[in-house]
């Protein structure tokens, strides 16, 4: 064919075929560029939407709430031995503000002090249905490690949450019941004496703002991608501490650490980590205060007084 052509022709046709050429390949390039971007795109939009996972607690609920028909949660702490039935004293068995359960087990028989009672719902709270969900949800377990380890039993394990390296991990709290499975992220952890009212169930919003306010005072961390407020529905958990003293001593009395998290929405993305640091400026602990008008004390004072001031037991004295 090439025969009857002249040198330029020939020589025209070759440029020209491989400019084609040229682009062609250019245009295969940039299609394995975009794809392979496009494959970059996709694997980093899955790690993004990539949640960790959700424990299924419903079958424990469902099996605990057949065995006891006070169940009213399953509560579940990732990394820790937490995963328990809640009960609740529905029928109001409990004599004066005592729970039913503070010395009963989860099958309701009575334990001595210091054995493994039940992890109780405060008998204030609404649980279910959902549309009632207390504003507070406080739920309360004994701490049977006399030495304050977060490896014992029943609610010690809360005490995980002293630890900085753990909070970063344990960004959740996971709660199942009756029609609701709820993940709760951590906002605050600390000791505190009982004045402080973190555990008054029917805060309102005003009320539920200043309790928020003064729990990030006193955490042991700041958790500064946690955005809660008044009108969030809050869980509060706590147990009896041996920190600030033994068994039955005034600080013993007096004290408890607590535990507070914030209710998220059904499609909140659940990250692996939380963005904890070290409170510097957290609120000290005084647990020497009149157990009548709260004024602060010496503990010689409160102890010698029965834990009021000289004007409040002249005051009841007579």
């Amino acid at each position: 064919m090439f025969k009857f052509m002249n040198k330029n022709n020939l020589i025209k046709i070759l440029v020209v075929s491989l400019l084609v050429t040229g682009f062609s390949l250019s245009g295969c390039k940039k299609k394995d560029e975009d794809t392979m971007l496009s494959s970059k795109i996709s694997i980093n939009k899955k790690v993004e939407e990539d949640q960790i996972e959700r424990p299924d607690l419903r079958a424990n609920f469902e099996k605990a709430k057949k065995q006891n028909s006070d169940t009213v949660a399953w509560i579940n702490i990732p990394g820790t031995t937490i995963d328990y039935p809640v009960v609740q004293d529905l029928q109001n068995r409990g004599q004066g503000n005592e729970d039913y359960y503070i010395h009963r087990n989860f099958e309701g028989k009575q334990v001595a002090v210091g054995k493994e009672s039940a992890i109780m719902s405060d008998k204030r709270n609404v649980i279910s249905p959902i549309e009632k969900l207390s504003r507070n949800i406080i739920i309360s377990g004994h701490n049977v490690d006399l030495n304050d380890n977060p490896n014992g039993k029943m609610f010690a394990p809360i005490g995980h949450f002293k630890n900085l390296e753990f909070s970063k991990k344990t960004p959740y709290i996971f709660l199942t019941t009756e029609d609701k499975d709820l993940v709760f992220e951590v906002f605050a952890s600390y000791y505190s004496e009982l004045r402080f009212g973190f555990c008054s169930p029917k805060n309102s919003e005003k009320e539920m703002n200043a309790m928020i306010k003064e729990a990030k005072k006193r955490s042991d961390f700041t958790y500064d991608d946690v955005d809660v407020n008044g009108k969030d529905n809050v869980l509060t958990l706590y147990t009896c501490t041996y920190h600030f003293g033994p068994y039955r001593s005034l600080g013993y009395y007096r004290t408890k650490y607590v535990v507070q998290a914030k209710l998220l929405s059904d499609d909140a993305k659940l990250k692996e980590t939380a963005n904890v640091k070290i409170n510097s400026n957290k609120k000290s602990v005084n647990f020497s205060y009149c157990a009548e008008c709260n004024k602060d004390m010496t503990i010689e004072k409160c102890a010698n007084n029965g834990g009021l001031c000289d004007d409040c037991k002249k005051k009841l004295s007579k």
